[in-house]
């Protein structure tokens, strides 16, 4: 990537703010284009900073939703290397970060931060909306009156210890379809488990780190912020997790995804 003009990532034409959203876990990318959409923004999902930066070359986008950790550019270096790209043009795009570190403080960073609103995640309609709402308020408007005006589910039976089944419900009610959402997360799941048995087997630290890192978005997705808060941790250890605890991770990811399948769930059918 080379330079950047005003034509490209900084223009706007009359139509929805255009979003350009970063994360490499596709579960997470469906869930925020849908959020998006809800709230009356276009979006454009990327699964890493480099594909981002080569669109952002191509078209213009209005606002930067950027996860921290990725293989590769990470959050931080991404919203950096827009900020540098963009001096030249003197418009500040808006960015932000995404984190699944619940220790993280969310809103805005100090002010020498290349981001302008830090959420943690998993980040619900209305958090994002109001976000929006604050950092391009002209336009998100009538979207944001959907978010406000849509009720959390009550009634929600009480099934589970790891995941949070009101927050599953809320998806639901503003058009998200949980049942599909949930097969797809159960694939995703299942296939990280295998990387992270492959890694820990042949003792691959960065293997084992990724595979972390990934699992620990996958639970922020069905609002089991423990175990994604764990995953998270174990995702930053300098040496290998040791293995007692890899296999607590594990079997308690399983035991998750045996209760999501067992819960009288709320919120529709395949046909949904």
């Amino acid at each position: 990537m080379n330079t950047m003009s005003p034509t490209s990532m900084f223009s706007s034409d009359d139509g929805p703010r255009r979003v350009l959203v970063v994360d490499d876990n596709a579960v997470n990318r469906k869930v925020l284009a849908r959020q998006l959409s809800v709230l009356g923004f276009t979006s454009i999902v990327t699964d890493s900073a480099s594909k981002a930066l080569d669109a952002m070359e191509r078209d213009h986008f209005d606002l930067l939703i950027t996860d921290l950790r990725m293989p590769g550019i990470n959050g931080i270096e991404f919203a950096e290397r827009v900020r540098e790209l963009s001096q030249s043009v003197q418009i500040r795009v808006p960015i932000v970060l995404l984190t699944a570190d619940a220790t993280v403080e969310q809103g805005p960073p100090a002010s020498s931060s290349p981001v302008d609103v830090v959420l943690v995640k998993p980040v619900d309609l209305d958090t994002l909306g109001a976000c929006l709402k604050k950092l391009l308020p002209e336009e998100a408007g009538q979207g944001l009156a959907l978010a406000a005006g849509s009720q959390q589910i009550s009634d929600c039976p009480a099934g589970s210890d790891l995941f949070d089944l009101d927050y599953l419900g809320a998806l639901a009610r503003r058009g998200v379809n949980v049942f599909s959402l949930l097969q797809e997360w159960r694939r995703e799941v299942d296939e990280d488990l295998a990387r992270l048995d492959k890694y820990r087997r042949c003792a691959d630290l960065a293997g084992v780190r990724s595979s972390l890192h990934r699992l620990s978005g996958s639970m922020g997705l069905v609002g089991s912020r423990l175990l994604m808060s764990d995953f998270q941790q174990s995702s930053t250890a300098q040496q290998m997790p040791e293995t007692c605890v890899l296999d607590c991770l594990v079997a308690t990811t399983r035991k998750l995804v045996e209760q999501l399948k067992q819960a009288p769930l709320p919120y529709g059918s395949p046909q949904q």
